[in-house]
């Protein structure tokens, strides 16, 4: 069985990198199950990320994910809040983006979602959030930029508290 670019049936078995680590369009095709298969209790990360993150979720703001690959740590927030909140994605590898974008088409198109080419070594999203994710993503950012981009973390972030 040929699984679907992407899909959850899309095996990394197999798959061998180049020469340099690269978030190319053969990683975006197997990445949900390379994670699953190399991150010991990958699911119940997630879950526990989804479970405290939605503690802090407001209505009106943003939901954002920093390094938002294709979408698997926005999406259940996603399917929570629905058009109680906007949610912003944040990617620079163009195939990460393509299946970000594909996965949430309709979403984009009511425009409650956006997934932005954005590159955090010098931008960051013009949105106010109650939620930050920043799931696997600080670690692939050069460490001198790391601090100012937690910095712009907090600065975003509407500061009422959870109740």
């Amino acid at each position: 069985m040929t699984a679907k670019p992407g899909s959850e049936e899309a095996t990394s078995l197999g798959h061998m990198p180049g020469d340099r680590w690269a978030f190319d369009s053969v990683v975006t095709t197997v990445f949900s199950d390379m994670l699953r298969r190399s991150i010991p209790e990958y699911d119940g990360m997630r879950d526990a990320v989804f479970s405290l993150g939605s503690k802090f979720v407001r209505p009106d703001t943003h939901i954002v994910d920093l390094g938002c690959s294709r979408g698997d740590a926005l999406a259940p927030f996603v399917a929570r809040f629905g058009a109680r909140n906007n949610y912003a994605g944040v990617e620079v590898s163009k195939p990460m983006l393509a299946a970000a974008r594909e996965r949430f088409a309709d979403h984009i198109e009511q425009g409650l979602v956006s997934i932005d080419d954005l590159d955090l070594r010098s931008d960051y999203p013009k949105v106010e959030a109650s939620l930050t994710l920043c799931i696997l993503s600080l670690q692939f950012i050069p460490i001198d930029h790391r601090q100012r981009i937690l910095h712009e973390t907090y600065t975003n972030t509407c500061k009422e508290v959870p109740s």
